[in-house]
């Protein structure tokens, strides 16, 4: 791999600050402090799905009514059409290169050993749970299942994680493209608290009366989600119920309930679907927390592959707001 492709590990100011050298004054891993995570919160909207395809195939039902009058006279009547629906599931992977030697003349020491053999050093595994496997996730939430779109690798170049696969922002544009998906138009977003949570209850209350008493999320931005919560407060004060207001549901309709995705940070599409309807294909996702550990010389590679994609059935029963 080429120099400029490796993983950096940069302990510059350590050693500037604390000595070109080891020495043991109870340092351990728990000196080393990180900021924290986000977890992959927004698969919780979603059916997840494991498969051994690289496309979830699902079939569209749709049915006309069957019911007439008696006559004696046989008159049958009826309709069923299936149409198919793909789901694609992207290849996704994690690539790191590094010589883990550079740490052993540093306060950083600790993390490492006198066995020649690299891939056993506790940085190794301290790199792959403190740093990978929560990175991945939050990579996973902020960048790919909400707000990615997909793009062909470049070959010979690491790629970007807003770029592994489509997401919803990008799959419900596409519907509304396709004349697939027909927006519930509320308009920006009001400002006033209170005027919002009228606003949220209006979204419901123009759903289809079939879908208004299904159990269903409504997805939104955190913020978005903690100013609904103080609306509901501000509109209704000591006429609704504490429980309802930690719950987050929406008046009249106990089954709806308001919930917020770290994944839709800065974005102010309002969507809902029945679980049932929203698919997370996964195929080999146990990768996603299982590394490949190899050394050659003095150079430590990890690394993991596996697919994922998202997608709705029935485009029919996904309902979001024209808010992007």
């Amino acid at each position: 791999m080429d120099t400029a492709l490796r993983t950096d590990i940069t302990v510059d100011q350590i050693v500037q600050d604390f000595g070109d050298y080891y020495l043991d004054s109870g340092q351990n891993q728990q000196n080393l402090h990180m900021l924290p995570f986000e977890s992959f919160e927004t698969k919780d909207a979603f059916t997840i799905v494991p498969t051994d395809d690289t496309i979830l195939r699902e079939g569209n039902v749709e049915v006309t009514e069957i019911l007439q009058q008696y006559q004696d006279d046989f008159t049958p009547k009826g309709e069923v059409s299936i149409d198919p629906v793909q789901i694609p599931l992207y290849k996704m992977k994690i690539d790191q290169e590094f010589n883990p030697h550079k740490l052993q003349r540093t306060w950083l020491g600790f993390l490492t050993s006198n066995n020649t053999d690299t891939t056993t050093w506790p940085f190794v595994r301290w790199f792959i749970e403190m740093y990978l496997m929560k990175q991945n996730m939050e990579d996973m939430e902020m960048k790919a299942i909400y707000k990615g779109v997909y793009a062909p690798p470049v070959e010979g170049e690491p790629g970007e994680a807003s770029k592994v696969m489509n997401g919803v922002d990008k799959i419900i544009d596409d519907f509304i493209a396709a004349n697939k998906v027909t927006p519930i138009a509320i308009g920006a977003l009001a400002a006033d608290e209170a005027d919002f949570v009228t606003q949220i209850e209006e979204f419901v209350q123009t759903l289809p009366e079939k879908y208004r008493y299904m159990n269903m999320e409504l997805n939104m931005n955190r913020t978005n989600r903690d100013k609904y919560k103080r609306g509901v407060r501000a509109k209704y004060k000591a006429n609704y119920d504490p429980k309802d207001i930690k719950n987050y549901l929406v008046a009249d309709y106990e089954n709806i309930t308001v919930v917020g995705r770290p994944s839709m940070a800065g974005k102010n599409r309002i969507w809902c679907t029945p679980k049932y309807n929203a698919l997370f294909g996964v195929k080999g996702f146990e990768n996603a927390n299982g590394f490949q550990v190899e050394k050659a010389k003095r150079k430590v590679a990890v690394f993991t592959e596996w697919w994922a994609g998202c997608g709705f059935i029935q485009p029919k029963i996904l309902f979001t707001s024209d808010g992007e």
